[in-house]
């Protein structure tokens, strides 16, 4: 699609003539590529991570939520990784990267409103959670937790 078109055009134009001292992290380049792909499915536009090749605060949030839920997964019987109310640095590190993904999503729910942009034609999660639940019915968090 459209994201990894735009991904191929920006590393062909950032190659420019001198493609020999280039290096790219194909891990990162492709956690780029679906952090945008997520953002069209999930929200009906893409992030730009792929156009900056870096990752905005969103796709930063998401992949530090990422990264602490495989390390509480991997430490299941450490407290730390247990107790999301005790206060220490990972759980106030992961509480600040839910905060901007849930301020992220109600944004985009109120642009999408004022906009007048969610008309059954838009078929992202976001249209199909409010189709389905009724636009007033469950409260922001509540779709924002299914997302």
């Amino acid at each position: 699609g459209e994201v990894s078109v735009t991904l191929a055009k920006k590393i062909w134009h950032d190659l420019g003539d001198d493609s020999s001292s280039k290096i790219y992290d194909i891990i990162n380049l492709m956690k780029l590529y679906a952090f945008d792909n997520f953002g069209v499915l999930a929200f009906g536009n893409d992030l730009g991570c792929c156009k900056s090749l870096q990752m905005n605060s969103l796709a930063l949030a998401l992949n530090a939520i990422i990264d602490d839920s495989a390390w509480r997964l991997s430490n299941m019987f450490n407290p730390a990784a247990t107790f999301y109310w005790l206060l220490t640095a990972s759980n106030m590190q992961r509480q600040n990267a839910e905060n901007v993904v849930e301020e992220y999503f109600t944004r985009t729910l109120h642009q999408k409103r004022q906009a007048n942009v969610l008309s059954p034609g838009n078929r992202d999660l976001l249209r199909l959670f409010l189709d389905h639940f009724g636009e007033n019915s469950p409260s922001l968090k509540s779709v924002f937790e299914i997302l």
